[in-house]
């Protein structure tokens, strides 16, 4: 049996972190100003306003559309915020990004590769349905 190639052993080293590297890498705790509260508080009232618009939508009537209340600035700016989660979302899953989700499947399918080399390299035996001869 030849050695086992250098690149091989480091990627199954890698992999073997790949548990703890991609939780941490994909954990929401790692999106900068992350107020989950603030989001919950805003889902029900983004949500108000955009089943008061469906109804004025259906009776196309304009003092509907003027009477809606509109929603605070703090539920309808989240830029920032987007930006923030774009940039951790990709932390997490790009395979430029040591110990990432997207990583850890870069180095899960070079250790199949260097495993299927492996299967690949001297195999010597006999086939299932081989005959046994009697003597």
């Amino acid at each position: 049996a030849g050695a086992i190639n250098n690149e091989a052993k480091e990627a199954n080293e890698k992999l073997q972190k790949c548990k703890t590297t991609a939780s941490e890498k994909c954990s929401s705790s790692k999106i900068d100003g992350l107020n989950i509260s603030l989001i919950t508080s805003c889902k029900p009232k983004l949500q108000a306003f955009i089943d008061s618009y469906q109804v004025c939508l259906k009776t196309c009537n304009c003092s509907c559309f003027t009477g809606l209340a509109l929603v605070d600035v703090s539920c309808t700016n989240f830029t920032d915020l987007e930006t923030k989660t774009k940039e951790a979302k990709n932390k997490c899953n790009k395979p430029v990004e040591e110990g990432s989700f997207g990583d850890c499947r870069k180095q899960e399918r070079m250790v199949a590769h260097y495993g299927n080399k492996c299967n690949a390299c001297s195999t010597s035996t006999k086939a299932p349905g081989a005959r046994k001869e009697f003597l």
